[in-house]
């Protein structure tokens, strides 16, 4: 019993100096769709569950004159003001139970211990990036929606329906709006697109076809991920276009450590790492969902 507690405690020791900062780390460079939200985790004092996002009423400019002879009012705009709430109520837990001698290799061996961590960022990120994609987007968009006239097509003409819906709402900013969409909507759209994906004078940049990237859409993007559902049913969101001021989302406690606790009974050492986080539509008009016809 005596090697197993001192096997616990050298990991705990690994887990705390190394295993957390590196996991964090990984965490933050490989976030993929999370990159097109607004992470507010900063404003989240410790202990706290939410984060409240100041939201200011619209400013009107006034004219003071040819020459500015009339004098500036300051007008209180205090009770037109509100507010966007984070509610930070996601929690997930990524567990591992590993035998001593795994335990002992992770301690001495990088690359069996980068095994762990890779693991444990995928899982956590994965449950963060979908709750963004599913809950978030296409769950809490729908003002500037737009209906499909073929399943998992998005021509050119509806794509330019969807960024003309953001127009029109002052939310569409170059370089702040992405395309996600689903394995099938990029599969089936393609082809419609044609050379305005294809060709650099239109793409402004590498093609897909020379890097092998996913590549962009008249400057858009693009994401594809399975988090969007690319079965042919009524109203189901194959993509969607959302600017990433629209979304935010914060973390809490990023990575915690419970444990390593001895399990002689399973024969290892276990250990969890959690993570919470919450994310919310800060600007609805900002996204633009793209559902199949059914």
């Amino acid at each position: 019993m005596s090697d197993v507690l001192k096997g616990a405690a050298e990991l705990a020791g690994w887990l705390n100096t190394e295993f957390a900062p590196a996991a964090f780390g990984y965490f933050q460079h490989e976030r993929q769709l999370a990159q097109w939200a607004t992470d507010y985790s900063s404003l989240l004092a410790p202990g706290a569950k939410a984060i409240s996002i100041p939201q200011s009423a619209a400013v009107v400019a006034e004219s003071r004159g040819a020459s500015g002879e009339t004098a500036v009012e300051y007008t209180g705009k205090g009770s037109d003001e509100g507010a966007a709430t984070i509610t930070v109520n996601q929690f997930y837990t990524a567990a591992h139970l590993i035998t001593k001698l795994a335990a002992s290799q992770v301690r001495s061996n990088t690359q069996i211990g980068q095994h762990y961590i890779e693991g444990t960022v995928y899982a956590l990120r994965s449950s963060l990036e979908t709750y963004l994609a599913v809950t978030t987007i296409q769950d809490g968009g729908t003002t500037n929606d737009v209906s499909l006239g073929t399943a998992n097509t998005v021509s050119t003409a509806k794509l330019n329906e969807g960024i003309s819906n953001l127009m029109n709402d002052n939310a569409y900013v170059p370089g702040q709006v992405v395309l996600g969409m689903s394995p099938e909507a990029w599969a089936a759209s393609v082809a419609d697109w044609d050379d305005l994906y294809f060709h650099v004078s239109a793409t402004g940049g590498a093609t897909m076809l020379t890097n092998g990237a996913i590549g962009s859409i008249q400057g858009l993007p693009i994401y594809v991920s399975g988090d969007w559902d690319g079965t042919n049913t009524l109203g189901i969101e194959t993509a969607s276009l959302w600017n990433k001021r629209s979304i935010g989302y914060g973390m809490q406690n990023a990575f915690d450590i419970i444990g390593p606790v001895d399990d002689p009974t399973r024969g290892g050492i276990g250990f969890s790492v959690e993570l919470y986080y919450g994310a919310t539509v800060i600007l609805e008009p900002g996204i633009a969902n793209f559902n199949n016809p059914g």
